[in-house]
Formats: structure tokens, sequence, C-alpha cells
């Protein structure tokens, strides 16, 4: 009925309702917002489970993700979709924090939904890794964007390490000794793996470790003024750091304004750094030198993965992906 109504083809139909074909088949905007329309008009609805007994798949990939997750993972989140649609696929989401019981809840219910495969954000929590490698075994067809501690398993991960490690050699080259770092809680992997590439630079770049510059605040969750004061007194005012290498840009751009509200000049008194490389980080004033994930790329590959694993590819599969410096002025 809307192929008749919208005179174009049901492949064309397809294309818009169910993103199948692929990016050999494309629609124009004029032609997509009016096969929207009228199926909103005739109340169409697909039927999953139809599609599900014709061995076709549901068509849709469930996406697990931390309702508090970095805010660089909301921006993968928009390349996903858009890649799970040249693909053909459409994308459900659902959110929790922390909360286990509700991690498996959601897990279970993309199976009973009929999801063809699921993209894990939400599974990196040290103090519950037995409960969730038992439980995500079986769960079939899995793609985690960070490896799990899980022996068997596909993943899409960046090189955390690495890219501290290399942000480290820059600040050294510098001139920068007395390196400080602020890291809220070692209980998230992505942290940890911060602090093991900011132990890792400081051992290539030949400085000493010096336990004074480094702070953990397991309750400074969300980047604040006041928190940002606190780091700001504790590592430059009483210890005496020429760097704060800081968790995300956000917690960077608050040590800065801190910084400055107290005289101090940034770099020449103190340099700073973020990571992620969010939009702002290029437009404060000092620009934020940061450590640039590769989103686009994490969510391209994670997306690739999965169509595989739901093609029939078994053999589980780890891409790693090195972040980018980004040097500006604030270093």
């Amino acid at each position: 009925d809307i192929a008749a109504q919208a005179k174009v083809s049901r492949t064309t139909i397809s294309r818009v309702l169910f993103g199948t074909g692929g990016p050999n088949v494309r629609v124009s905007e004029k032609t997509r917002a009016k096969i929207l329309r009228l199926a909103g008009q005739l109340h169409y609805r697909p039927n999953v489970a139809a599609r599900i007994l014709t061995g076709k798949g549901s068509g849709i990939i469930g996406v697990l993700i931390d309702s508090q997750a970095p805010a660089i993972y909301f921006d993968c989140l928009r390349h996903l979709e858009r890649s799970a649609f040249e693909l053909g696929y459409r994308v459900m989401i659902a959110q929790q924090h922390e909360n286990i019981d509700n991690l498996f809840a959601q897990a279970l219910d993309f199976r009973s939904y009929g999801v063809d495969g699921i993209i894990s954000f939400a599974h990196n929590y040290p103090r519950h890794d037995r409960e969730i490698q038992e439980f995500m075994q079986v769960i079939p067809r899995v793609v985690y964007i960070s490896k799990p501690a899980l022996a068997t398993a596909t993943a899409v991960q960046i090189d955390i390490e690495a890219g501290i490690v290399e942000l480290v050699r820059h600040l050294q080259s510098r001139g920068r000794r007395r390196i400080g770092i602020f890291l809220a809680d070692l209980q998230q992997k992505s942290l940890q793996l911060r602090h093991s590439g900011y132990l890792q630079g400081l051992a290539a770049a030949g400085l000493p470790l010096q336990e004074e510059l480094i702070m953990f605040h397991p309750d400074f969750l969300f980047a604040t003024a006041e928190n940002a004061r606190l780091i700001f007194a504790r590592l430059y005012v009483q210890q005496g750091a020429d760097v704060i290498i800081c968790q995300n840009d956000l917690f960077a751009a608050f040590v800065i304004k801190e910084a400055l509200q107290h005289g101090c000049r940034i770099p020449d008194d103190l340099a700073v750094t973020g990571f992620d490389d969010l939009d702002f980080a290029a437009a404060c004033t000092p620009g934020i030198t940061t450590i640039r994930q590769p989103v686009r790329q994490m969510a391209l590959e994670a997306v690739r993965l999965l169509h595989a694993m739901i093609q029939g590819e078994t053999s589980p599969r780890l891409v790693n992906l090195r972040p980018e410096l980004i040097i500006r002025s604030s270093t």
C-alpha cells in the first residue's frame, strides 16, 4: 500500500523502513520523508516476528550503554547508528549504571525482542567481573567496546596506555619533570589503563615515580568547579606539579579556569591536559592538549564485527585502535 501511494518500488520502501539494500540503494530525503509520512498515516508497524520466522533476522542491533559513560561513548553512538543503517540494521538502545541485575535483564530483553546481536559499552565493572563473565557467555553475538575480562570475546578497544605514554613523552620533551595526574576511581577499567599508561610513560621518559603527584578521589565522579579547586590546590599549590594530566577534557577545562583565576600562567607555570578531544577542547582559551579517540572508526569496526558474526563468523576477534595526541596551547 505504501509503495503504491508513494509511487516507488518495494525495494525503496524496504530501504527506508528496514534499512535493507546497503549503500547501493539510495533514497532522496524528499522520497524518504514521503514514505515515512505515509507509513504513519497508514499506522504501519513492521512485523519483526514474521521476519525472524522467515529466517531474515530482525534487522535490529541492541546496544547496552552505561548512563554515566564517558561523553565520547555517546558521540560514538551517533556514528554507530549511521554505520548500522548502512548495513541494513536499526538500533535499539538500553541504558543502566553499574546495576548488574538491570544489565542482565536488558540483555535478556534484547533476546526476547529478537535482536540479531548486541554491542556493549556497559560491561567493564571490575567488582562484577565474575558475574559478567558467566552471564555474557550465554548471550550469542556480542561485540564489546573495550575488551572485557573474557578469554574469548570479540571487541574493539582503544590503546589508552599507548596514548598516555605518548602524552608523557611530549610533556617531557617540553621540559616538564613533575608530571601530576588526577584520576577519579580506579574501579573503572579506562582509568586503570590511564594510570598504567602514566607509569609506563614515566619509565620510558626516564622520570622517577613521585607518588605525591598522583591524585585519586573516587567521589569526584563529575567535573565541577569545586572538584577542580581541590585538584589544583593539591597537585599544583601543595605538591608543585608542573603538569596536571586530567582524566578527561571537562576536568581539564575546569582546572585551567581555576588556575587562571589564581594568576597561574598556562602553560608557562602549569601545563594541563585532557582526554577524548571533545568539541569544546579546541574552543577553550588556551586550547586543551588532549588525546583524541577515533570514535567513528570504533563504531564502524564494531558494526562490521557484529555483522560478520550475524553472517556466521565464530572466531573471536580483537581490533585495537590507536588514539591520536592533539597538541594545543595548554602545554
